[in-house]
């Protein structure tokens, strides 16, 4: 019996592994590189910074236990999706409960308000267009979270896909939010350079860069 309920502990338990994983490399390489003293407006950035990741993350592996959840549900592991009773009913169809849809959009909510609410401890404010690009991202990121949670068929595929769009609208806030802190250069490499890698790699050993028919 212990034995069959580890794969259970650390199925409930590795996505919060991987948050920490994305989020406090990012912290510690950040701290070293801050040289202004604790408690200065780039050192509460950083944290800022690192929470949102670590928020966002979550919400990014949820939607993989989303993908995941036929096999979870016959394997019987415990995973974000079926402790929320997600499961794949007749006819391959995806009931999404009412407890997955709120954790996610709840989380997506509490991700926008720390990065909204962020020059209250940074100190550091938003350019007028900085915060149009912010807010106009921002309902983007909401309409493909939703998007993605709206789906009526299990098909791993366009789980992923959907995921993965809302996971590239969430990733481009944070370099927006870093607009007035590291510049609007820095700040177009790290929307841009994802971007670039992923259509390098998929056209380097798929033949093609990205197949919108398979997105959506």
């Amino acid at each position: 019996m212990f034995c069959q309920e580890i794969p259970d502990f650390f199925a409930a338990r590795n996505r919060l592994f991987f948050a920490f994983s994305t989020a406090l490399p990012c912290l510690l390489g950040a701290v070293l590189a801050v040289e202004t003293p604790p408690g200065g407006p780039a050192w509460n950035m950083v944290w800022t910074v690192a929470v949102i990741l670590f928020i966002d993350h979550v919400i990014f592996n949820a939607g993989a236990t989303l993908k995941d959840v036929k096999n979870d549900s016959a394997m019987s592991a415990v995973t974000m999706a079926t402790f929320a009773g997600v499961r794949v009913g007749k006819n391959n169809s995806l009931l999404v409960t009412r407890r997955f849809r709120g954790l996610i959009m709840l989380l997506k909510v509490l991700s926008l308000s720390v990065l909204f609410a962020s020059p209250l401890w940074t100190g550091i404010g938003f350019a007028a267009v900085q915060f149009t690009l912010l807010a106009v991202t921002a309902v983007i990121s909401l309409c493909l979270t939703r998007y993605a949670l709206n789906i009526e068929l299990f098909d791993r595929k366009k789980i992923g896909r959907r995921w993965m769009l809302q996971e590239a609208a969430e990733k481009t806030l944070v370099p927006l939010l870093l607009i007035e802190t590291a510049g609007w250069q820095w700040s177009l490499f790290l929307i841009a350079a994802p971007f670039a890698w992923f259509l390098f790699l998929n056209a380097a050993l798929y033949r093609r860069a990205i197949s919108l028919n398979d997105a959506f």
